[in-house]
């Protein structure tokens, strides 16, 4: 049997073993959308062991082919395929229906597909539209949702497992439509007699998949797109609670005098905390480096029978930029947050970043000299990366400039040594590395070799949110010189190398984890393109970077939830600290293909709201981006930690909001800083009344 269509085909197929056949007309031949792996997973218990069903045919016409099962005390199983209307799309409808004679609870996957092997580039992304790109065209997986129908529908989903463990390694990745929608391994209620509804509608795109026509043509469609969200909390209650969470003086390293930094944060919040430290990978109890990993992953070395595991050291690390740290940053938000003790605190941070050890966390020689080293173990005086190398990363950089610069610029302080620092690190390290490698990698090795990311990836090609920090620090360093020619640097970067690498939809990943596409990484290249044009005019570029500017910002919004998948009613993902895990216009962490790296998780951090909020300040989309900036901010007001009970943690953030059954108890200091907040003024409403904890000295 086989419903067929000008641009879709459906062939049943009577195998047991097999599944029918999607396919797609493309350049005169019929080719493959993918593979069918499965009808229908369920479970009735969160993280319950899944059944699988397989669907039989049951009634083919010219125009739908549908497929069901009855599963006795359960439900009607039901998925139609069928071609719409005059554009020719794909229609896959799935649907439950409970015959059981009382409530029951019941997670399922429907229709678990894998893209095609050939494709160049996928994505996953629960909640959002997903698809695969081939040569000069696409399949784009959009789906049908509507707010108003409540708690009675299916969104996309990622059914996934790992590879290797302790890793984000995974051994398969399938699209599925979701109940509870946009979420994997809870449960929900079908009364008697209820239908859960979805709908994957299925385009062939002549577009990129990560191309930001879509995210707008998808805008466009939404009526309700820029509503104003509610927030849980005033912007004042939540700067009372974060200043408590700040001001706990087991999250403050002293370093010597007139010195002082904040460790990365609490982990164990729902039970015995511990002073948060780096992870990373351990072979037989011994430290495994992500270049042993890579070794082992991409290259011909076996472990034979030893185990690899992983390595959480009750660390006190100080850490100026990436990872779960970001001293510089936290340092200018203290600045403008402008109590007396903020601003001492913010002025002790500077004085450790320049000074710490009498040269800092700029390396004084070697191979990496005058690149800023992310981090410094207090209990072993040891300056290290995030996992305990010596590895250095690129945008690292771009985000410890951007920050001592702003701090002053805008006059919170005045010390020589951070024009000379930054001088040092754009001319003797980033200018040099460039001409040594004709790129940007985003981290070098302890030997000044492409390095890796935490999954053993080699940084060895052009990254965009390392070539965007990387143009950021010379835009700084031309603000605060008036050096013509450090601008003319970051134009070259902005233009020759990051250009490029945009209008081809790769806007590159950020994280340690990733080698794909990430939402991070777009809050940095908004950030950079937001400084540059703040030039107003005295760039040559302008033109071109506005043009960047508005397909990055839409990029970023392709990962924005744009609906109400209802995880207060069914989540269990903040057990303990009394949460309400609202998801609307929360932003997806990111996706590369093969890992598990944020799949069902949306980044609750500073940079999303504050690249908006920088955006709205230079776009001539300034009424869009600011609304997504505060539509943000009130989704971050239901994330905080809430419960004062708590061992540690009230008034930090947790890392993510998570669209599936996992708690994560963890608090780190660069997802808690409310920055863009600050910047918009949020404390001036702060009454005196406000009780905010122990006070350090």
């Amino acid at each position: 049997m086989e419903l067929r269509g000008s641009r879709f085909r459906v062939r049943a197929s009577s195998a047991t073993d097999e599944f029918e056949r999607i396919q797609y007309w493309r350049a005169g031949r019929w080719r493959s959308a993918g593979e069918v792996k499965y009808h229908v997973k369920y479970w009735t218990m969160p993280k319950g062991a899944p059944v699988t069903v397989r669907l039989d045919e049951c009634r083919t016409t010219g125009n739908m082919l549908a497929l069901h099962k009855d599963v006795g005390g359960l439900g009607l199983f039901l998925i139609v395929y069928s071609l719409e209307k005059g554009s020719g799309a794909l229609r896959i409808r799935c649907q439950f229906t409970s015959t059981a004679s009382t409530t029951v609870r019941i997670g399922i996957f429907f229709l678990g597909f894998d893209f095609p092997p050939d494709c160049r580039s996928t994505r996953l992304l629960s909640g959002c539209y997903c698809g695969s790109s081939m040569k000069n065209h696409s399949l784009l997986w959009r789906f049908e949702y509507d707010d108003r129908k409540g708690l009675s529908q299916m969104a996309p989903a990622i059914d996934q497992k790992l590879a290797m463990y302790p890793t984000t390694r995974t051994s398969h990745q399938y699209l599925a439509l979701s109940f509870p929608p946009s979420y994997a391994d809870g449960v929900a209620e079908a009364p008697p007699g209820a239908s859960v509804n979805g709908a994957f509608i299925v385009e062939v795109r002549g577009e990129n998949i990560w191309d930001p026509f879509l995210k707008k043509r998808e805008l466009a469609r939404l009526s309700d797109a820029n509503a104003v969200s509610t927030p849980r909390f005033s912007y004042r209650e939540y700067l009372a609670n974060w200043e408590r969470y700040i001001r706990d003086p087991d999250l403050w390293v002293p370093l010597g005098d007139d010195m002082g930094m904040f460790h990365v944060g609490f982990y164990g919040m729902l039970s015995e905390w511990k002073n948060g430290g780096p992870f990373g990978y351990s072979l037989d109890g011994k430290p495994f480096s992500p270049k042993n990993l890579h070794d082992l992953v991409y290259g011909s070395r076996r472990i034979g029978g030893a185990a690899l595991g992983c390595r959480q050291e009750n660390a006190i690390q100080c850490e100026i930029a990436w990872g779960n740290g970001g001293n510089s940053m936290v340092a200018y938000a203290l600045f403008n947050y402008g109590t007396a003790w903020s601003v001492n605190f913010a002025r002790r941070i500077i004085n450790a970043i320049l000074g710490l050890r009498g040269r800092g966390f700029l390396i004084p020689d070697g191979p990496l000299r005058n690149a800023w080293i992310g981090a410094y173990e207090a209990r072993s005086g040891r300056f290290q990366d995030h996992y305990g190398f010596q590895q250095v990363f690129i945008p690292d950089q771009g985000f410890v400039n951007y920050f001592l610069a702003r701090c002053q610029l805008e006059g919170h302080v005045k010390d020589p040594r951070i024009v000379e620092a930054i001088r040092r690190n754009c001319d003797e390290f980033l200018l040099p590395l460039e001409k040594r490698f004709g790129h940007l990698p985003n981290a070098l090795w302890e030997d000044g070799t492409a390095g890796y990311s935490r999954e053993g990836y080699r940084y060895d090609r052009p990254n965009a949110p390392g070539i965007a920090m990387s143009a950021l620090s010379f835009i700084v360093l031309h603000k605060l010189t008036g050096d013509r020619k450090h601008l003319q640097t970051a134009e070259r970067f902005l233009i020759e190398n990051l250009k490029p690498l945009i209008d081809a939809s790769e806007f590159g990943f950020l994280e340690y984890d990733h080698n794909g596409h990430d939402s991070a990484g777009a809050c940095m290249i908004l950030i950079a393109l937001a400084e540059y044009l703040e030039l107003q005019g005295v760039g040559c570029c302008a033109q071109e970077a506005r043009r960047l500017q508005d397909a990055v910002f839409h990029y970023l919004l392709s990962f924005r939830h744009e609906h109400d998948y209802f995880l207060y009613k069914h989540s269990k993902n903040t057990v303990g600290w009394g949460g309400i895990p609202i998801n609307k216009h929360g932003f997806m962490h990111g996706f590369t293909k093969g890992s598990t790296q944020g799949t069902y998780c949306e980044h609750t951090r500073w940079d999303y709201p504050y690249a908006l909020l920088r955006t709205a300040q230079t776009s001539r989309r300034a009424a869009i981006a600011r609304m997504a900036a505060i539509n943000h901010l009130n989704y971050l007001t239901y994330q905080q930690f809430v419960n004062p009970t708590l061992p540690k943690g009230y008034g930090g953030i947790t890392e993510h909001t998570a669209h599936s059954t996992y708690v994560q108890d963890t608090t780190h200091l660069i997802h808690s800083t409310p920055l863009a907040m600050i910047m918009m003024g949020g404390r001036q409403e702060i009454p005196c009344s406000v009780k905010v904890g122990r006070h350090m000295n």
